[in-house]
This record gives structure tokens, C-alpha cells and sequence, in this order.
């Protein structure tokens, strides 16, 4: 139960009077998505983002991971539509993600959609 004592971690910093950084949540991010606690991974990334800090793409990209575990494909879409609301682009890893996701959810017209918006995107990557 490592996520368990990451997010200890995290909330003894805060009670500490310690400011967290971004890579303080990211790694407690991380351990939810490894001990597939998705709400808990979603969790970290609103507080990430409430405590003014700025979650990046590593964040997100733990966070659709988690979702992708768990079997959670629409929350995978809603974290990947709020990174892009939040001024991100989107890697190839967060792509790959929500379509593992959906793949998973046997969400297949979000799978053939996310593929035919990959070529684009990929583009804006490369450029």
C-alpha cells in the first residue's frame, strides 16, 4: 500500500506548514495509478491543481494512467479534455493512454475517433 503512505507523505507536508511541489504530487499521483486508486489520482491532481500550482503533463499523464488501470475510459476522456482545457497538448503517451482505456472499455467509436484525431496531433508534436 504504497500510495497509502505517499499520500501520508503529502498530507504530513501540508500539516507541516511545507509547501509541496509539483513532483511532490506527481509522485503520490503516480503511486495511486500504481496501487490503482484512480479517484484517489484524480484527487491528487484537483488539490495539485487548487493549491496554485501547475500540473503539467506528467500529472495528467499519471492521472490517465490510473484511469486506463481501473478501467475508468470516460474519466480518462474527462482528464484528457480538462489537460487540453488547461493549455496542454497532449503527448503521444496520453493519447495512447485514453485509447488503452477505451480499448479496455470496448469503447470502440471513441477508439476510431481517437485514432483518426492521432495523425494531426502528432503533427503539432513534431512541428
Amino acid at each position: 500500500k504504497k500510495w497509502k503512505l505517499a499520500l501520508g507523505m503529502l498530507s504530513w507536508m501540508l500539516g507541516s506548514g511545507l509547501r509541496p511541489s509539483v513532483i511532490s504530487y506527481n509522485a503520490a499521483i503516480s503511486a495511486c495509478e500504481k496501487g490503482r486508486q484512480w479517484q484517489s489520482a484524480v484527487a491528487m491532481l484537483e488539490e495539485l491543481r487548487c493549491s496554485n500550482l501547475e500540473a503539467d503533463v506528467i500529472s495528467y499523464n499519471a492521472v490517465l494512467s490510473a484511469c486506463d488501470h481501473s478501467g475508468q475510459w470516460k474519466w480518462a476522456l474527462i482528464t484528457l479534455a480538462e489537460m487540453q482545457d488547461n493549455g496542454l497538448q497532449p503527448s503521444v503517451i496520453s493519447c495512447n493512454t485514453v485509447v488503452q482505456a477505451m480499448e479496455k472499455g470496448q469503447h470502440w467509436v471513441g477508439v476510431s475517433r481517437m485514432l483518426s484525431d492521432i495523425p494531426s496531433a502528432a503533427l503539432k508534436l513534431v512541428c
